[in-house]
């Protein structure tokens, strides 16, 4: 089969459906417009997803420190996999979603902050009394 712009396209927007849907659910139902000054861009591509999710190699003793996770798409999967995910969220209306979102998942922390103002050893010995089981 030869690949064009429009076999691409139409090949990618089967696989993307799903959470680009539910992406543009999110986003009307918070009211929210993607902030460019932030340099936001959400994940709507599933198999990019699982990508992802697979070349981490997570474990359940994984602790994963996830700078500026928008919706929380990964999260969700990264969560699933790892022993604790930190989220940590520039955005303030966006970390308040997550807290709502991502609220049945007792191994993520939201984190409502600049990442590049914060000391990532300090960050991960103020969380570390939440790992222990």
């Amino acid at each position: 089969m030869k690949v064009t712009k429009k076999t691409v396209h139409r090949r990618r927007s089967l696989k993307t459906e799903p959470l680009l849907a539910q992406t543009r659910g999110l986003l009307r139902r918070f009211d929210l417009k993607t902030r460019k000054s932030l340099g936001q861009h959400f994940l709507i591509d599933e198999e990019v997803l699982k990508l992802i999710a697979a070349a981490a190699e997570l474990t359940s003793t994984d602790v994963i420190v996830e700078i500026g996770p928008g919706l929380g798409v990964l999260t969700k999967e990264l969560a699933r996999q790892a022993g604790w995910v930190i989220a940590v969220e520039l955005d303030n209306k966006l970390a308040a979603i997550l807290k709502q979102t991502l609220a049945s998942f007792n191994n993520v922390i939201i984190i409502n902050e600049d990442m590049l103002q914060l000391d990532p050893a300090a960050l991960l010995q103020e969380q570390r009394a939440r790992f222990s089981p």
